[in-house]
């Protein structure tokens, strides 16, 4: 939550300039995956619409709205229950709408291709936990014992490094691929839950990973 007045911050400034600079603004959208191992496949997703600014600039400002999903990896644990095997899993995921704002630097000068760093504050007003525990001896037919749900908001920073380029003759499209770390610790909200009706608790994931970024965009 402290990083919302910045996030306001620089929506607000951007905003401000939209309608002077449509000759050098675009429209983008990108989907950004990244590798932690206590996700389900090792992996969580970001995807996004948004409008950069300057874009024939060295800063180049941009703001963004999207989706932000992930499902750890179901916990399993196998136990005797007055002589019966019994089996137990838990299954949590977490979704949330997204609003972002940050700074494109171009690094190299702006030919076919170019290098550029970026970094973001993404924001998260609605991130919405639900984690599921199953119980039975029938492993292909577990009954629902209980459900946690809660919702919470949450902010965290992005850090890319990657190249951009022209994929047309008259410069229109460009795409980029992009390195990306991000602080990203939207579970941490939720660290305190606990099932009643299991001694078993959530293994949350490490917060924080490293991943890619595809962006395309459409310069007006």
């Amino acid at each position: 939550m402290r990083s919302l007045p910045l996030f306001l911050i620089l929506s607000l400034s951007i905003s401000a300039t939209l309608h002077a600079q449509l000759e050098n603004t675009a429209i983008f959208a990108s989907v950004s995956g990244y590798r932690n191992t206590g996700f389900e496949n090792n992996l969580f997703t970001n995807a996004e619409l948004g409008v950069s600014l300057w874009n024939d600039k060295i800063l180049s400002p941009e703001i963004g709205i999207g989706f932000s999903g992930a499902s750890l990896k179901n916990q399993v644990r196998v136990f005797e229950n007055n002589g019966v095997e019994t089996e137990q899993q838990i299954r949590t995921q977490r979704r949330a709408f997204l609003l972002s704002a940050g700074v494109n630097l171009r690094l190299t000068k702006r030919e076919s291709y170019w290098i550029s760093a970026f970094s973001k504050v993404n924001y998260l007003p609605t991130n919405r936990f639900t984690s599921r525990l199953f119980e039975g001896a029938n492993v292909n037919s577990l009954p629902l014992i209980e459900t946690l749900e809660a919702q919470s908001a949450s902010t965290f920073f992005d850090f890319g490094l990657g190249i951009e380029g022209f994929v047309n003759e008259k410069e229109t499209w460009s795409g980029s691929l992009a390195v990306v770390y991000t602080t990203n610790a939207a579970f941490d909200s939720f660290n305190d839950l606990e099932f009643e009706a299991s001694n078993q608790n959530i293994n949350f994931p490490s917060n924080g990973a490293i991943g890619l970024r595809f962006l395309g965009r459409f310069h007006l």
